[in-house]
């Protein structure tokens, strides 16, 4: 038999704790009912019964059973409390054994909605139970039992969150180094822009140093160029040389003119 099959099998035998025995004929129905697994029936008959005997404690545990064994363990809870602070040791005993049954199905209710951190209040709350029932009696092999399984729950959720914190550890970790790695890209292409864009400027202002260079050797060279007794171009000689004969053949032309017409002086040649 496994560990959680003897638990539910504990918890269902509700015959092996017997509820209490009034002399009250409404009280023994209700008793007669329970034993017969008939839970609606005990439960209504308990109900009305507490109407004229609130003050029952005794009463109130039975109507705890109703409840237990109906599954409605929140309610199977509150009764079993009530009767937790009994003056009598073993009512007292018996209503924290069943207080501790009715909170660790609620634990596992709440596992399965994934509820673990109100799951692993109830359980400590049921193994608290438990282990007020051992204090009175270290002998109780179920309350030893349901008391060891219910920290077993325990240690589970316990090992559960631990791993979900280790996994978020893992990946907040990779998740920063991710940003911290595209923040060095980013910063990295940056400082690459930055370089290119520096280098593009630099190359700019080579070319216009090269540009005006160029322009001021091309300035100087013309400037050269008009300056006498400098070299000059075949075009230009060429031309000069063609206004120097010009100008000789004109003088010569003058010099003829002013012999035939027996002029002994002469004006003066002009040059052009």
């Amino acid at each position: 038999m496994t560990l959680m099959a003897k638990l539910i099998l504990l918890v269902m035998m509700v015959g092996a704790w017997n509820p209490f025995v009034y002399k009250i004929e409404k009280v023994e129905k209700g008793n007669s009912a329970l034993k017969e697994k008939k839970y609606e029936a005990a439960l209504d008959i308990y109900t009305k019964a507490l109407e004229n005997h609130g003050d029952r404690k005794k009463l109130h545990f039975n109507q705890g059973l109703a409840f237990l064994a109906l599954k409605n363990y929140p309610e199977g809870e509150k009764k079993f409390i009530k009767v937790t602070g009994d003056d009598n040791l073993k009512l007292r005993s018996k209503a924290n054994y069943f207080t501790g049954i009715s909170r660790f199905h609620q634990g596992e209710k709440l596992v399965k909605e994934k509820k673990s951190k109100e799951a692993e209040n109830k359980y400590r709350e049921a193994a608290d139970n438990f282990k007020r029932v051992l204090l009175n009696d270290p002998k109780d092999e179920n309350a030893r039992f349901n008391f060891e399984l219910t920290m077993e729950r325990i240690e589970d959720i316990e090992k559960q969150r631990d791993k979900k914190k280790k996994k978020k550890e893992k990946q907040e970790k990779k998740k920063k180094d991710q940003q911290k790695k595209d923040q060095q890209k980013k910063k990295d292409q940056k400082k690459k822009d930055q370089k290119k864009k520096d280098q593009k400027k630099k190359d700019q202002k080579k070319k216009d140093q090269q540009k005006k260079k160029d322009q001021q050797k091309k300035k100087d060279q013309q400037k050269k160029d008009q300056q006498p007794g400098k070299k000059m171009s075949p075009q230009k000689k060429a031309a000069l040389k063609a206004l120097k004969d010009l100008k000789e053949r004109q003088r010569k032309r003058l010099k003829q003119l002013y012999r035939r017409m027996g002029k002994k002086s002469r004006t003066p040649i002009k040059d052009w």
